[in-house]
């Protein structure tokens, strides 16, 4: 095969990769986001960016004991009244295009006839899940961001369940991101749709 032939195919070859990774870009980066490890199992050479992460401290593994608040609790008053909350956590939804909070076309119809509260005025600490969902289940938040704390301190969740607050995460997409670890956690596809709305 000559140079030139040898060329043309490796350049056909590659348009023809590009294309096929943009036209299915979208579900592409949503995986990879979602499952970091993909990454580490197609690049091998990844072991090499790990190591020098670790070495100058930004990758070190949080393996500290959870910071309990054992200060929190419910009052005798409010553990009579029984109640079942749900909560719908969509944190990358954009306000702006949210119905419920006056968007000009109705893109939440279904809950819109449901008995709901709607905050309108929420800000996440980012754009990422694995970064947006432990922070809002902290006592930290996104003004006193602190991923350290965050991950070595017990979730709102956590403080719940311990004082008798039954939960059951259900989950639609790529988990909780630490925040139910050891509580009750389920996968929507598995559940039958009839018991939700």
């Amino acid at each position: 095969m000559s140079a030139l032939k040898w060329i043309s195919s490796i350049a056909i070859l590659s348009v023809v990769l590009v294309l096929s990774i943009f036209s299915q870009f979208k579900n592409i980066s949503s995986t990879v986001r979602n499952h970091k490890e993909l990454g580490h199992l197609i690049i091998p050479t990844s072991y090499l960016v790990a190591s020098s992460k670790i070495a100058i401290g930004s990758g070190k593994l949080l393996t500290e004991e959870k910071i309990i608040i054992d200060d929190a609790i419910i009052s005798d008053n409010d553990k009579r009244k029984k109640k079942l909350v749900v909560l719908v956590i969509g944190e990358t939804v954009r306000a702006q295009n949210w119905g419920l909070s006056g968007y000009e076309r109705d893109t939440t119809p279904i809950l819109k006839n449901k008995d709901v509260i709607n905050y309108p005025y929420a800000n996440t600490c980012c754009t990422n899940t694995e970064v947006s969902v432990p922070c809002m289940f902290s006592p930290y938040g996104r003004k006193n961001y602190d991923e350290k704390k965050i991950k070595t301190t017990e979730s709102f969740l956590h403080i719940l369940h311990r004082n008798s607050v039954a939960i059951s995460w259900i989950d639609n997409q790529s988990g909780c991101k630490g925040v139910c670890n050891s509580l009750d956690y389920l996968q929507a596809r598995n559940i039958d749709n009839g018991i939700f709305l």
